[in-house]
C-alpha cells in the first residue's frame, strides 16, 4: 500500500489537489510528493516511525520518553522540549539512511513524512523551513548568512538549529552545503573583501559534488506539470480511469468552486495524455526515487 492506500474514501483532495501549493515551494512538493508515491520509501518511514526509544539511564527527564516509538516522540515534541538524547535519536533518522542521503530532503522537510506535503510544517509555518536546503532548485541561493535564522532562533529558544548539530553538518557537507563561520572587516572596501572572498572560494574542494545545471529556455519555466503527472498517477492507482477521474474533479470542483492559480488537476483530453502523463510521473518517480538493490 501506498501513501495514499486504494481506496475511495482514503483519497483524499491534498493527494491530488495540489493547486494550492506556493511556487515558492513548488520544487520540494515535487520531491516530496513523488516520494509519497514510492512505496519503498513510504515503508522505510513508516517502519521507522515504530522503532522505541529507550534509556539505560534512570534519568526522570528521560523516562518520560522512554518507550514512545518515533512517531509518539514527534508529536509529544510538537508541546514541549525534547531532551537532547531524544534529539539525537530522532535526527539519526531512519536506519540506513546514510547510505540514501537523498532521503534525508523529506525528513528535513516533515519528519512525520508520508502525511501530505500540504499539511507539512514548510507549509503552515515559513519560519520552519529557515535552514532547508533541498539540493533541488538550482535558482536557491549558493550563499545565505544565517542571521536572520539566529535572530529566529532568539525569538523561539525551545527550537534547536539543525546547523548546531554535527550530524546534520556532516551530512549536508557531503552533498556539497556546507557551513563557515568568517569574519568580514568592513573597515576595507566592499572591492577588496570581494576579492578576498573569491580567492578563498576558488580554494575550496569541490571534487566529486554534483553540480546543479542551470535550465534554459521552456526547460527553465516552473514545472508544475510534474505535479499534473502525479495527479494522474494517484487517480490510476486508485483505480480510476481517466473518465471517471474527470467526473469525480468536476464533482469536487463543483463543491470547492474554482480553482485559483496553477490548473493542475488531472482533466486530460485524450486517452493517450493521460496514458503519458501517468508513464511520465512513474518514470520521474523511479529517477528521483531508485529502487535499491
Amino acid at each position: 500500500m501506498n501513501a495514499t492506500g486504494k481506496s475511495d474514501s482514503s483519497f483524499l483532495p491534498e493527494d491530488w489537489d495540489f493547486s494550492a501549493i506556493p511556487k515558492e515551494r513548488l520544487d520540494q512538493a515535487i520531491l516530496y510528493e513523488y516520494g509519497r508515491s514510492c512505496e519503498w520509501v513510504v515503508k522505510i518511514f513508516r517502519d521507522w516511525h515504530q522503532q522505541k526509544f529507550t534509556v539505560s539511564s534512570a534519568s526522570k527527564e528521560l523516562s518520560e520518553w522512554s518507550g514512545l516509538t518515533v512517531k509518539e516522540v514527534l508529536e509529544k515534541a510538537k508541546h514541549c522540549e525534547a531532551p537532547w538524547e531524544v534529539v539525537e535519536f530522532i535526527a539519526k533518522g531512519p536506519p540506513g539512511i546514510d547510505e540514501k542521503t537523498y532521503l534525508y530532503g523529506l525528513i528535513d522537510l516533515n519528519p512525520m513524512f508520508p502525511a501530505p506535503f500540504l499539511k507539512s510544517p514548510v507549509i503552515q509555518n515559513v519560519d520552519a523551513d529557515l535552514e532547508s536546503f533541498m539540493g533541488f532548485d538550482p535558482a536557491q541561493p549558493g550563499f545565505r548568512a544565517l542571521e536572520k535564522h539566529r535572530e529566529f532562533l532568539r525569538r523561539h529558544p525551545s527550537i534547536k538549529s539543525n546547523w548546531d548539530d554535527p550530524k546534520f553538518v556532516n551530512r549536508m557537507g557531503k552533498l556539497g552545503v556546507r557551513k563557515f563561520e568568517i569574519v568580514l572587516d568592513l573597515r576595507w572596501s566592499k572591492s577588496r573583501l570581494k576579492n578576498e572572498i573569491g580567492n578563498w572560494i576558488d580554494g575550496l574542494d569541490d571534487k566529486g559534488i554534483v553540480k546543479f545545471r542551470v535550465k534554459k529556455g521552456q526547460a527553465a519555466k516552473p514545472p508544475w506539470f510534474r505535479l499534473k503527472e502525479l495527479s494522474a498517477l494517484r487517480f490510476s492507482e486508485h483505480k480510476f480511469s481517466r473518465l471517471r477521474a474527470i467526473k469525480h474533479i468536476d464533482k469536487y470542483t463543483a463543491v470547492k468552486g474554482p480553482i485559483e492559480g496553477h490548473k493542475l488537476l488531472p482533466a486530460y483530453g485524450s486517452e493517450g495524455a493521460w496514458y503519458s502523463a501517468v508513464q511520465n510521473a512513474k518514470s520521474f518517480r523511479d529517477k528521483l526515487f531508485p529502487a535499491p538493490h
